[in-house]
Parts: structure tokens; C-alpha cells; sequence
């Protein structure tokens, strides 16, 4: 962020320590759109070894205990295909989760246990990708925010008989954002170096691409700057706002009245 002269800046949506992928980075009056931009599918690409146990569900913990797993190619595809659809997760204790304002893996690391109730997740597609069953394999998941793939790897061990861990995790897409278009701090450096720093920084509608557009007249456009509400046509739910075709704000649709949410930018600047 202070490479790119941002005064303020933040991220929507984590990676474990050992991840890599795709992390949505928000400057300046981007920040205040990360909720939304959290709300994307996230799709990865995770690594699980079987037999093995180790506090954090990753192959990075602390070994807790040791199996020798014995299930099938077959078994293990149908146990995949057992985790399409919604269904309630435990999260792992070694999460940015908070309880009593304090981060999960800070109580972890002191040793203290808290029982973590479960999140109900989605997941829209798995696709086996390398098969080493019963040691191992390669997933591509398409899932929802809020959804853990350590727990997830916990979980498919259990449902196939045995015991597994994360071993490797790439985020290749969240949201609108995938690691094809996706740029690497020495990226950034060279960017900047060469003066085309702004061409890699995305307006930040970008990351409201799951949200339907309204272009608002000049008398509806100011409505929504003065936080009054505006009669307008329109499917219901949360929209971007637009005035002569530049992003201003986030307004709710209810009823065919549109209100203000999020108002970032000065109509009169537009």
C-alpha cells in the first residue's frame, strides 16, 4: 500500500500464513467497500496428505497423531462429492475468527481451547485434480466466503475413515479476481520503477462486479449523496450507483425505492 502512496488500505479476505494466490488489496476509499467485496466466490486449489494429524490442520502444525489410511480411488471421489452443496463447517482453532474481541489463534498459541460453533458454507463444484489415494490429492474448490479448506481437508479425512491435513493452498480466484490477472509485489515494484504504477490499480466498483448497476438522473443521484431516499425501477437488493456513468455509491432497493447505503465519492466532483 505504501509502495502505491496509499494513505489508507486494507484487504478483503485472509490467506493462511503458508497460502498463495490471489489477496484483494483496497486503497484509500476502496477500504470502505470491503464487506462487499469479501462477498465473492473464492475458488482454490488445495494439496491434502492423508494419515497424518496435526493441531493446526496443516502440514505446518504440530503433529498430534499418525493413521494409515486404506480407502480407495473410488472412495475417495464419492466422498468429494458428498461436500457439494451448503452444510455447516467447524472452523479451525487456529482461525482470524474473534471471541471476546480476541483472534483464535492468539488463544491458540497461549493454549487455551474454545469450542467454535459451526458456519454454514457452500460449496459449488470440487474437482479432483491429482489422485495419490490413500496418501494424498489435489482438489479445485469453488466455495463460499467464510469457507475454511483446512477443516475442509479435516473433514474428508474423517468422512473416508481416517485422519488428513492441508499440505499446500492457492487461491487462484475471489470474486471478480483471478491469479492470471493478478500482480506479485516485484510486479508492483517494476510498475512503479517504470511510472505505470496507476495502470495495475483497478477502480474500485471493480470488485462490486456481483452487483447490479443503476444510472441515475442528476435529481435521484442527489437524493442519494444527501442520504434521502429515490423512487426507481429496479430488482431488489443491494446496487451500484452511478452518475453520468461514473460510480458514486451504494444504494439498497426495496419496494421500488432506492436508499443510500454507501456513499463514497462527491456527486458535484463527478
Amino acid at each position: 500500500m505504501r509502495m502505491l502512496g496509499a494513505k489508507k488500505g486494507g484487504h478483503a479476505g485472509t490467506l493462511d500464513p503458508m497460502a498463495q494466490g490471489v489477496l484483494v488489496v483496497l486503497l484509500g476509499k476502496a477500504t470502505r467497500l470491503s464487506e462487499y467485496a469479501m462477498d465473492g466466490k473464492k475458488e482454490y486449489v488445495a494439496s491434502i496428505k492423508f494419515g497424518i494429524e496435526t493441531d493446526t490442520l496443516d502440514i505446518w502444525g504440530a503433529q498430534t497423531n499418525v493413521d494409515i489410511p486404506s480407502f480407495t480411488s473410488a472412495q475417495l471421489e464419492e466422498s468429494l462429492d458428498a461436500f457439494i452443496g451448503d452444510f455447516e463447517q467447524i472452523p479451525p482453532m487456529y482461525s482470524a475468527i474473534k471471541k471476546g474481541g480476541v483472534k483464535m489463534y492468539e488463544l491458540a498459541r497461549k493454549g487455551q481451547k474454545v469450542e467454535l460453533g459451526a458456519r454454514h458454507v457452500n460449496v459449488e463444484r470440487i474437482e479432483l485434480l491429482g489422485n495419490g489415494a490413500p496418501n494424498s490429492a489435489d482438489v479445485l474448490l469453488v466455495c463460499s466466503k467464510g469457507f475454511y479448506v483446512r477443516s475442509f481437508c479435516r473433514d474428508l479425512a474423517q468422512s473416508l475413515g481416517t485422519i488428513g491435513v492441508m499440505s499446500g493452498l492457492t487461491r487462484v480466484r475471489s470474486g471478480d479476481f483471478g491469479i492470471a490477472h493478478s500482480y506479485s509485489f516485484e510486479d508492483i515494484e517494476e510498475a512503479i520503477g517504470s511510472g505505470v504504477a496507476a495502470s495495475i490499480v483497478k477502480p474500485c466498483d471493480s470488485v462490486l462486479g456481483h452487483m447490479p448497476m443503476v444510472e441515475l438522473e442528476y435529481e435521484q443521484a442527489k437524493s442519494i449523496s444527501n442520504g434521502r431516499a429515490t423512487r426507481i425501477l429496479g430488482d431488489e437488493g443491494l446496487a451500484r450507483c452511478y452518475f453520468r456513468g461514473s460510480f458514486f455509491a451504494i444504494g439498497s432497493i426495496k419496494s421500488g425505492t432506492l436508499s443510500a447505503k454507501k456513499v463514497l465519492f462527491d456527486l458535484e466532483a463527478l
